[in-house]
């Protein structure tokens, strides 16, 4: 159950630079990050459950306790959890000599190992005898093929390759294992106050996400998958930077019916951020091709005509199979002879099969048939197109064609609705083919059902543009209404209904207002120079 969310602005659909793919994790097994102090005999039962049950075959490593050479303590810690893990086998590993950590006869017991427990004490002692070395190896090897690794406090700092070793109010940073990409964590962190600390070390290391694991909890992480384990909070953390602002998110317990965190969206978000700017964004231009917003009469010729006439090669990218399909009958009506499908979200489709037909495309369009449809084609990371693709084809002087509300993925970007998620992340990109903007596309009143004299406008900017506009003075606001086009740093309003233009302030500050421009049909704007042509 999430307790608390401290967030701001949680919706937008702003461009800039593009940022890095988001961290692939592959591995199969489970790892369990435990926040010290005395742990629940809960946290203990899921990691035998991991391990294997009364089949378990579990391998201690106490090397980060300043006593793990006595050989009675080990005898103790033996004793204690053969306690802890009735039925299962259990031996233990300890070596402070780096050359014995890579002897081949020492770390066999890993090699049939079901799973490991990492004791507390001092990270660098872990990371002294064993970074780098055959135990690292094989602990990775325990992962791939579908082992449990569970660590508590110098347990749980050295899974991360990003590990604080050190210090509160200057932390030292060393290297640890990569058992959890994309991540830095902090043990003992409600207890012991650590939030300033993780922050300090999160913008001094940007792309990664913050997990906090305090005393007597544990975080499960699976692959995308983070479930919260014990008696009190694992808080995930983003740092304010580049004009985002700060995120922390507070984790209780869930109960078994609920579905897990989604810490691949928290990886995505958090390198993201780290790339591109709300304060300092790259000039709104293309430096080679075209881009098509929105819908009006006449938009698929013009597209056509873009793309190099009837017989030029198309891709079509849509959430499901009857956006896909709607689309694809709009162009073969329109002539077009060569055109190419996927859809999103639909079983079998994969990124690489899309990448591989905009290779040699000259337009795509990018469609849709809702809103939530919309952001779930953004999110689908797996299957979606990346932004370096799609600029690809800009790059070779090719036409992109964001069609709907997709308009604002493709040329903006996307976030969830405030309304309908309040813990969303604030500011994030979609495909980022027109920086420094942000773009929504909406008819903003429709005639009431039976009128068919089709939509009408009330001749103002949605409410979000200039709710957003204020807080990003650097940033361009844009409101569609029919459809726009946009070549270098000229957008042409086509269509019937005007679009709006927030020009930028840069001595603009939070909370000023900002003046409207109105662009009727037919009308040109330089975004760079901000004028009418």
């Amino acid at each position: 159950m999430r307790v608390l969310a401290v967030l701001l602005f949680a919706v937008s659909h702003l461009p800039s630079q593009v940022g890095p793919e988001p961290v692939a994790v592959e591995r199969r097994g489970t790892c369990i990050l435990a926040g010290g102090g005395k742990l629940p005999a809960s946290i203990f039962a899921r990691f035998h459950e991991l391990a294997g049950g009364k089949d378990a075959v579990v391998v201690l490593v106490p090397t980060a306790s300043q006593t793990a050479d006595d050989p009675k303590e080990n005898e103790d810690t033996l004793r204690l959890f053969r306690e802890r893990l009735p039925g299962a086998s259990i031996s233990l590993l300890h070596t402070r000599d780096r050359a014995t950590a890579d002897d081949e006869a020492f770390t066999a017991p890993l090699r049939a190992a079901t799973g490991v427990w990492i004791g507390g004490g001092a990270q660098e002692r872990l990371a002294a005898a064993y970074l780098g070395t055959r135990v690292e190896q094989e602990l990775m090897a325990l992962l791939a093929r579908g082992g449990v690794i569970a660590g508590t406090s110098a347990g749980t700092a050295i899974q991360t390759r990003t590990m604080i070793q050190e210090g509160m109010e200057n932390p030292v940073v060393a290297t640890g294992f990569d058992f959890v990409p994309g991540v830095v964590s902090d043990q003992h962190f409600v207890k012991r106050n650590r939030l300033p600390r993780l922050l300090k070390v999160l913008t001094a290391h940007p792309g990664l996400v913050g997990i906090g694991v305090d005393e007597s909890t544990a975080a499960e992480i699976r692959g995308d998958s983070l479930r919260v384990l014990g008696d009190s909070k694992v808080v995930l953390v983003l740092p304010a930077q580049k004009g985002h602002d700060e995120v922390v998110e507070l984790n209780e317990k869930a109960e078994p019916k609920d579905p897990p965190l989604d810490l691949g969206e928290w990886r995505r978000v958090a390198t993201e951020r780290a790339t591109w700017s709300l304060t300092d964004p790259a000039p709104p231009m293309l430096t080679k091709g075209t881009l098509l917003i929105g819908n009006a009469a006449g938009l698929t010729e013009r597209f056509l005509s873009l793309a190099g006439g009837l017989g030029a090669k198309i891709v079509v990218c849509a959430d499901y199979d009857s956006e896909v399909q709607r689309l694809q009958k709009w162009l073969h009506e329109a002539g077009a002879t060569d055109v190419r499908t996927f859809a999103i979200r639909t079983k079998g489709t994969t990124a690489g099969e899309c990448e591989a037909a905009l290779e040699t495309a000259n337009g795509v369009v990018f469609g849709d048939d809702s809103l939530d449809r919309t952001e779930s084609m953004l999110k689908s990371r797996r299957t979606m197109p990346s932004a370096k693709a799609v600029n690809a084809l800009l790059a070779r002087g090719g036409v992109v064609w964001g069609n709907g509300i997709a308009g604002e993925v493709a040329a903006g970007s996307w976030m969830s609705w405030c309304q309908a998620k309040p813990e969303g992340f604030g500011y994030a990109h979609g495909l980022a083919l027109l920086p420094g903007t942000m773009i929504v596309r909406r008819q903003l009143q429709r005639l009431p059902p039976g009128d068919t004299s089709g939509p009408v406008t009330d001749g103002d900017p949605h409410e979000w543009v200039y709710a957003h506009a204020r807080r990003m003075p650097r940033i361009i606001g844009i409101h569609v209404e029919s459809a726009a086009v946009v070549t270098g740093s000229v957008l042409e309003v086509l269509g019937e209904f005007p679009t709006y233009v927030l020009p930028t302030h840069t001595d603009g500050k939070v909370g000023d207002e900002r003046e409207k421009v109105t662009l009727e049909p037919g009308t040109k704007w330089d975004l760079v120079a901000q004028k009418r042509l």
